[in-house]
């Protein structure tokens, strides 16, 4: 550690100063690559949210119909294309009581089981 203090103190003006402006230069590049990089996530997490809000509203009657023909393979197939995108782990349709009606996650959430408090919505 004393070499490298008495390397740096060794070093000319410009040497010194040539350093600390290319530090400065590197700590606002960084600060400003991570802030690119957290808006550019949550761009991307509002397009996916606004595009699954679509999706859901464009086959508002085909869910229905599901719904009420308790056809719980279509609700599957409905949401395993939601999972596929590497954003989305799981995926479930749930009634207004919580009973789950059709889920990605078939060992932890069976159909016609009750969510637990936690894992509400």
């Amino acid at each position: 550690m004393k070499q490298i203090i008495r390397w740096l103190h060794s070093l000319s003006i410009y040497t010194k100063l040539a350093f600390l402006i290319f530090m400065i230069i590197a700590v606002f590049s960084s600060v400003i690559v991570i802030l690119a990089i957290d808006t550019s996530k949550k761009q991307t997490n509002e397009i996916i949210s606004e595009m699954i809000d679509s999706n859901i509203q464009s086959n508002k009657d085909f869910l229905t119909s599901a719904i009420l023909a308790n056809d719980n393979w279509a609700l599957f197939k409905f949401l395993k294309s939601f999972s596929k995108n590497s954003t989305i782990k799981d995926a479930g349709i749930v009634d207004t009581n919580f009973v789950v009606l059709a889920h990605t996650n078939t060992k932890k959430h069976r159909i016609g089981t009750i969510l637990d408090d936690k894992k509400k919505p």
